[in-house]
């Protein structure tokens, strides 16, 4: 495969061919240049995998579920290596937790399926998708709202504090 990439607006196509008209910016297939092999240093641009069959978008889903768990998991371990003052494995998996997240970026590109055509547009979708996971917090706050978890919905309550701060 070939990697195509628009001159107007940045967009990089894979496939055999350019396209005939650029779906970002709607140009004619004159804009685009064939890119040469990345090398190494340069910025490399992700971009949807086109034309993928069931059990490859199926696979590219679990890569992406699976991915985005274990750097869950791996920043629960360096909460409690901080907790421990184990500042070493704390490092270590904080830096495999952001890898993993690099990881599930990637494939949440390749599946084009989470994002949307411009940054714009997907500030907006995210802060939406914020608002109804903070939505989620309250309705959990207030599931445990019998019990004596003064601590954990403070904690709780921080987080929704953190992510409308960065809501900007």
């Amino acid at each position: 495969m070939k990697r195509f990439k628009c001159k107007e607006c940045g967009y990089i196509h894979i496939g055999n061919e350019a396209p005939e008209v650029c779906p970002v910016c709607a140009y004619d297939k004159s804009v685009f240049v064939e890119m040469d092999q990345v090398v190494e240093g340069q910025k490399i641009n992700y971009t949807l995998i086109e034309d993928l069959d069931d059990i490859s978008i199926k696979i590219l889903r679990q890569l992406i579920d699976s991915t985005s768990r274990l750097a869950a998991v791996a920043s629960a371990m360096a909460k409690s290596a901080f907790m421990e003052d184990d500042l070493e494995k704390e490092e270590y998996f904080n830096n495999i937790a952001l890898e993993l997240l690099d990881q599930a970026a990637i494939y949440m590109i390749y599946s084009g399926e989470f994002l949307e055509v411009s940054s714009g547009a997907n500030k907006l979708e995210l802060e939406k998708k914020l608002e109804n996971e903070m939505n989620k917090v309250d309705k959990f706050i207030e599931s445990i709202s019998d019990m004596d978890l003064t601590e954990v919905v403070d904690v709780l309550e921080d987080n929704k504090k953190n992510l409308k701060a960065l809501m900007i």
